[in-house]
């Protein structure tokens, strides 16, 4: 979670003068300017508020992807990861160079964020696949190599 931005330097400034001020028993314009400044203060903390609620999470992704497979190649499963903004369907197969499904490995409802899912190769032989991705309109491919 961010952390909340902290006061400037002109910020902790402007509260020691309003401070100071208020202290201060001095002239009319002098009370004139103590409200001006508070009003200043009081937009400026709302300000801060509004830019709080902008705050992305920086641990959630901020696109679709395939994101790694590793190891590739491989002999007997490899780990696909892959990355939604926002919760939706997702959908990984495998197909082999013939463009014919091997294996469906995922096709669910998912949370937004980074995810992982594990092929474990059975009985397929030695060659090329492709591994699809698709997500919230987006899809993707990469190329997977069984070394048996």
């Amino acid at each position: 979670m961010a952390e909340a931005p902290l006061p400037s330097d002109s910020l902790i400034v402007e509260i020691d003068i309003l401070n100071i001020e208020a202290d201060y028993d001095g002239q009319v314009d002098r009370v004139i300017d103590y409200e001006a400044r508070i009003m200043c203060l009081e937009e400026l903390v709302e300000e801060i508020d509004s830019r709080q609620e902008l705050v992305i999470n920086p641990n959630l992704p901020t696109d679709y992807a395939l994101t790694g497979i590793y190891p590739n190649p491989f002999n007997s499963q490899t780990i696909i990861e892959y990355q939604l903004p926002k919760s939706g369907i997702a959908n990984i197969s495998v197909y082999d160079t013939q463009g014919r499904l091997v294996k469906s490995l995922i096709k669910q409802e998912v949370p937004a964020g980074r995810h992982r899912v594990i092929w474990n190769v059975g009985n397929e032989s030695t060659g090329i696949y492709f591994c699809r991705y698709e997500a919230g309109g987006f899809s993707g491919t990469a190329k997977l190599v069984l070394v048996k």
